[in-house]
């Protein structure tokens, strides 16, 4: 379940990662499942009030702005890893202003693209890379050579445990690992 706002979706403010996601794995009996939705109804609602969400408008000068709050319910399909369940890479694409060859045009846009749930496209960590992907250039690469590339990879991969029913994040080699014929490729 994820938000859905006014301003979240306007031009001009990149809201990503601001408002609460959350994924609730369906599983249980019906009245777990309700609970478990309703809960997550309740968190994605009270996410507007998070702190750093009302940063972010008050520096975008939105804090007296209306915000109108709508909830977006998607299913994630993939398929089981031992108790683990992945989903292809999902891609995040967007304008850029990222160029990092001449032959990358900023309007066509860049991809951010990950292995798992597609959080670590939006909620970005220190330690862990997105592969970025210019669509004029595709085989355009940011790095500078291969040990550039081993470096800026991405390391961890988030996943749902069905088995306990929650949001993991874990070692990439740790999820290959448990699938032998988990098709890897070099992009």
């Amino acid at each position: 379940m994820r938000s859905s706002s006014i301003l979240e979706d306007a031009r001009g403010n990149a809201f990503s990662g601001k408002y609460e996601s959350v994924f609730v794995p369906n599983r249980g009996s019906r009245e777990e499942r309700r609970q478990a939705l309703l809960q997550a109804v309740r968190r994605v609602y009270a996410s507007v009030l998070d702190e750093e969400a009302l940063l972010y408008r008050r520096r975008r000068g939105l804090l007296e702005s209306e915000e109108r709050m709508a909830l977006l319910i998607m299913r994630v399909s993939g398929a089981p890893t031992a108790t683990i369940t992945t989903r292809k890479p999902p891609a995040s694409a967007s304008p850029s202003t990222l160029a990092w060859h001449k032959d990358i045009d900023p309007e066509a846009g860049v991809v951010r693209l990950v292995f798992g749930l597609g959080t670590r496209a939006v909620e970005r960590s220190d330690d862990d890379y997105t592969r970025l992907v210019a669509l004029n250039a595709p085989s355009r690469r940011p790095e500078a050579d291969l040990d550039d590339v081993s470096e800026h990879s991405q390391r961890r991969m988030d996943c749902l445990d069905l088995h306990n029913g929650k949001f993991v994040s874990l070692p990439f080699q740790d999820v290959i690992e448990q699938k032998p014929d988990f098709r890897s490729i070099y992009i």
